[in-house]
């Protein structure tokens, strides 16, 4: 609760520490249900990934997609 104000959360890891996914979208180990939304930039080259991401996978079921 300490950090309850953030909006979002950024970290760096290094790559072969993560889960790789379809195109170039790569998962750091986290309680997924901690996870609200994503948000991505209108120009995002991804967005179609991420938003299957969300569909099959049902960890991210309940996370947003949020374009800013």
């Amino acid at each position: 609760m300490k950090y309850a104000f953030e909006r979002e959360w950024r970290s760096v890891r290094m790559l072969k520490r993560l889960e790789r996914r379809a195109g170039d979208i790569f998962l750091s180990p986290f309680a997924s249900a901690s996870a609200r939304e994503i948000i991505i930039c209108p120009d995002c080259t991804i967005e179609a990934e991420i938003r299957q991401l969300t569909v099959e996978d049902s960890r991210y079921k309940h996370v947003q997609i949020v374009v800013r």
